[in-house]
């Protein structure tokens, strides 16, 4: 988007000299570029609520496998006591 808005430019772009790293690179001072920095994180939330949706790209399978069916069979654990040292009552 910022070579885009950059081309079209009548004039050219300031630059000026960055540190990229242990090397020096120029960059380009411009309203494309702001434009684009702006534009880049609309575009990637819009990405993957699309993935969401669609359930393809990285959201096609679940995150973490489902357990197996031993742990699913015992069910949660039981609450323990409160332990008497901390009070009479738990906060609430």
């Amino acid at each position: 988007m910022s070579v885009l808005t950059e081309a079209q430019s009548p004039t050219s772009a300031p630059r000026r000299r960055a540190l990229r790293g242990f090397k020096g690179a120029d960059v380009v001072e411009s309203e494309g570029v702001r434009l684009a920095a702006s534009a880049s994180p609309f575009l990637a939330a819009g990405k993957v609520s699309d993935h969401v949706a669609d359930g393809d790209g990285v959201y096609a399978r679940r995150p973490v496998p489902p357990a197996p069916p031993a742990w699913r069979a015992v069910g949660p654990r039981p609450a323990r006591p409160w332990p008497a040292r901390w009070g009479s009552t738990p906060p609430r």
